[in-house]
């Protein structure tokens, strides 16, 4: 499933104008003066971005370790906890 998601990251950004767009547009269509569709796709975008952006610090905590082999040493361990936090 986390693989989906980082996959698709960048094309479901590509696509966000258009997702805005269309749930505006529902948001318009629906009575009330609610817009839950634009929240919900403005909270998912959030979530996407920042899932995004930490799986790739990740990659570059794991590269910059030497793919992993320097894991266990009090400096990575305090760049790892950092980006955690």
């Amino acid at each position: 499933m986390a693989v989906v998601l980082v996959c698709s990251a960048p094309l479901v950004l590509l696509l966000s104008p258009v997702l805005f767009a269309v749930s505006g547009t529902i948001d318009l269509m629906r009575p009330g003066k609610s817009a839950g569709f634009s929240r919900l796709l403005a909270m998912a975008l959030n979530y996407l971005i920042l899932e995004w952006v930490g799986v790739l610090a990740a990659f570059g905590l794991w590269v910059a370790t030497g793919f992993g082999l320097f894991m266990g040493t009090g400096l990575s361990r305090r760049v790892h906890y950092m980006v955690q936090a």
